[in-house]
């Protein structure tokens, strides 16, 4: 999925409180961060903050199920069992914000 981000870092920095980088095993190129809201044994919503320019590598997801949902846009993607995706922000200097939702 390619989105172009709408936010300026200054005004992300207090909503990143408590975000992680992202396992950069995952990232393709760029920054970005992670912020669970929640999470169990099987499901999790988090927030991911995509930097200019950034990419999660294209995956497959194997035993469950992702929607990606940009924050501004309200664009949605759905990523089922068995199906690959990629998440890119082709923003020059704004910066993505995304709802994560992973579920079984």
């Amino acid at each position: 999925m390619k989105l172009k981000g709408q936010r300026s870092y200054a005004s992300l920095s207090s909503l990143m409180d408590g975000a992680a980088e992202l396992n950069s095993d995952l990232v393709e190129r760029g920054t970005i961060f992670k912020k669970f809201l929640f999470k169990d044994e099987k499901n999790y919503i988090a927030i991911l903050f995509v930097g200019p320019q950034s990419k999660i590598k294209l995956h497959k997801h194997q035993t469950d199920n992702e929607e990606y949902k940009d924050l501004d846009t309200q664009d949605v993607e759905k990523c089922k069992m068995g199906d690959w995706h990629y998440l890119e922000n082709e923003s020059e200097d704004k910066w993505l914000v995304v709802q994560a939702h992973k579920y079984i």
